[in-house]
């Protein structure tokens, strides 16, 4: 399920909630990928003084995932990465009609999670805080 519109002329938002279960012969089993995800972001644009500036930003969780590993030497064992919240930031200043910069902030907490768990089961960590600039010409 996905919305994406326009609350105001300047205030867009997006929101998404994703859904799915896996089962075997009707018995719910273990994934490697979550059941539930769900996002939110919006942007709101500016006008008057502050017109050319937009702010921007929002949220994204994953819910649990889990997975058997096997070990030739201990057997299997069920191993489970828990659910996680990540918030994002943006800010564009659009100087020109031409010319604008826009600054990204990627897991604005810094929060550790664990991104992906494969078949194998082996896992990895999402991104820690980044930050990204960058500036655009158009022609």
């Amino acid at each position: 399920l996905e919305a994406s519109g326009y609350i105001t002329q300047n205030w867009q938002l997006h929101g998404g909630f994703t859904h799915r279960i896996s089962r075997l012969d009707s018995i719910k089993v273990a994934t490697i990928t979550p059941e539930n995800q769900f996002t939110i972001y919006n942007t709101y644009k500016f006008d008057g003084a502050l017109d050319g500036l937009t702010l921007g930003g929002g949220a994204r969780w994953m819910d649990i995932t889990w997975g058997n590993v096997r070990n030739p030497v201990y057997g299997t064992a069920l191993f489970t990465a828990p659910s996680y919240w990540v918030v994002d930031l943006m800010v564009r200043y659009k100087f020109t009609d031409n010319l604008s910069a826009t600054l990204n902030v990627g897991n604005l907490f810094d929060r550790k999670y664990i991104n992906l768990m494969d078949f194998y089961g082996s896992y990895t960590w999402g991104a820690p805080r980044n930050v990204f600039l960058s500036m655009t010409y158009r022609f």
